[in-house]
């Protein structure tokens, strides 16, 4: 009997060539080939995802599939990174003309990225709205598939020179990743957490050098640990 695990993810969940990052080196891929063929992995990850994409109706709509067994969603370092612009902002940014008007705020922004984003506290998604956001996506996932397990990779760790860039990165991925460990703990049947910031912390090299992303290793991890997992729940 053929079991569907759906992947629902960010950039951190598909290929990242120019880093070494190819296909066959995601953890999808290797986490397909360790179930074996009684198994078939979707990886339906998107660059730049984020739970307000995830939710809206054409994405929602094609990437929730009634026949899944499993569902892993790997969804938060877009929502939470500190921003020079809100979604709106930036749409009103991308509109200014002539160009090197334009060109003259995004440098300017990105030149002083420490201090604007000290000052003021911008993310793409509120902590509220994540939450509101994450637990929608739950609960449709559990309505309208026969997913006996969703399991959630939670934002991994950053480094050095990232959290210096973006004032308040830490804090930002702590809490989010606090709203991710209420969620698995109000449903224990249906939710797991997958701790891909614990496994960062241990090993800090896991961290690409753009300080989001991970190296080979994290997803070789994550593949035997998934793994694992799904075939206990079977």
């Amino acid at each position: 009997m053929d079991n569907l695990v759906v992947v629902l993810g960010d950039s951190l969940s598909i290929q990242r060539p120019w880093d070494s990052i190819e296909y066959k080196d995601i953890y999808s891929y290797k986490l397909a080939k360790l179930l074996g063929e009684d198994f078939y992995v979707i990886n339906k990850g998107r660059s730049a995802n984020y739970s307000t994409l995830q939710i809206d109706g054409i994405q929602l709509l094609q990437d929730i599939i009634s026949e899944s067994d499993f569902y892993i969603i790997q969804l938060g370092v877009v929502d939470c990174f500190p921003r020079l612009f809100t979604v709106k902002e930036q749409k009103i940014v991308s509109m200014i003309k002539p160009a090197f008007v334009q060109k003259f705020i995004t440098n300017f922004a990105s030149k002083n990225r420490p201090i604007l984003t000290k000052l003021f506290h911008k993310t793409y998604v509120s902590r509220k709205k994540y939450r509101r956001q994450y637990e929608f996506l739950i609960n449709h996932i559990i309505e309208r598939t026969k997913a006996k397990k969703i399991f959630i990779i939670n934002i991994p760790d950053t480094n050095e020179k990232c959290a210096n860039d973006y004032y308040g990165l830490r804090k930002n991925i702590k809490d989010y990743n606090e709203i991710l460990k209420e969620l698995v703990n109000e449903y224990p049947e249906k939710l797991e957490l997958v701790d891909l910031n614990l496994l960062t912390l241990n090993n800090p090299d896991y961290i690409l050098h753009c300080g989001h992303h991970v190296n080979k290793e994290a997803h070789e991890d994550l593949a035997n640990y998934l793994n694992k997992k799904i075939k206990k729940n079977m």
